[in-house]
C-alpha cells in the first residue's frame, strides 16, 4: 500500500511539473504570437523582430527556462539561438500566418542584400560604458559629442573576438554599423527607436 501511495505521489508531482512547464511555455508562445500580430501589415517583420517578441515574454520566466531548458536569459547573447529554436517550433502551429510573414520578409531581404546594406547606418566613437541587463548595451560617444546607445540583440559581424573580449572594449574607439528598429516599450507605453548592432570593430 505504501508503495502505491509513493508511486501515486511521484506520478502526481511529475504531472504537476509537466503541466506547469506547459503553462508557461504556452504563455510565452501565445504572447510572442500576439506581439507579432500587433505589428501592422505594412511594417516588415524580421528575425530581430521575432527575437525581441520572444525575449520580452521569456524574461518573465527566467528561472523556469533555466531549470527546464538550460537557457540563461541573463546571457541571451549566447543562448538566444537556443531560445529561438525552442519557441519558434511551437509558434509555427499557434500562429502560422505570422511565421509566414517573417519567412517571406527574410527571403526578400536575402534576395536584395545589396539594398539592405545601403540601409545600414554607421558611426565611429568611443565606448563610454557597457551595460549587461536583458541585453548588452554599448553607450558610445561620437566625435561630435553625441552619445547614443547600441544594442546587441543578434549575431554581430566583427574582425575581433567580440564574444570573449567585449568586456575590455570600454574606452576604446570603435566603428559600428547598425539598423534602427522601432519597438514598443511597455515601461514608457510608447514606441521608441533601438539602434541594433550589425557589425562592430575596434579602430586601432
Amino acid at each position: 500500500m505504501k508503495k502505491i501511495l509513493v508511486l501515486s505521489s511521484i506520478l502526481f508531482i511529475n504531472s504537476y511539473i509537466a503541466q506547469s512547464q506547459e503553462d508557461y511555455m504556452t504563455q510565452i508562445v501565445e504572447k510572442s504570437c500576439q506581439c507579432l500580430a500587433d505589428i501592422p501589415n505594412n511594417e516588415d517583420l524580421s528575425s530581430t523582430t521575432i527575437g525581441l517578441c520572444m525575449i520580452n515574454e521569456a524574461n518573465l520566466f527566467k528561472a523556469e527556462l533555466l531549470r527546464d531548458h538550460g537557457i540563461n536569459m541573463d546571457e541571451i547573447q549566447y543562448d538566444g539561438e537556443k531560445l529561438g529554436r525552442l519557441i519558434a517550433i511551437e509558434m509555427i502551429t499557434v500562429c502560422p500566418d505570422q511565421m509566414k510573414r517573417i519567412a517571406s520578409n527574410i527571403e526578400a531581404d536575402d534576395s536584395s542584400s545589396s539594398d539592405q546594406e545601403n540601409t545600414l547606418n554607421a558611426m565611429q566613437g568611443v565606448i563610454k560604458s557597457i551595460e549587461k541587463n536583458e541585453f548588452i548595451t554599448f553607450t558610445v560617444t561620437a566625435e561630435d559629442g553625441k552619445t547614443s546607445k547600441f544594442y546587441w540583440l543578434t549575431f554581430i559581424e566583427s574582425k575581433n573576438d567580440l564574444q570573449n573580449e567585449f568586456n575590455s572594449y570600454n574606452k576604446k574607439k570603435v566603428e559600428i554599423e547598425y539598423s534602427i528598429f522601432e519597438f514598443y516599450d511597455p515601461k514608457l507605453e510608447e514606441y521608441r527607436n533601438y539602434n541594433v548592432i550589425e557589425s562592430l570593430n575596434i579602430i586601432d
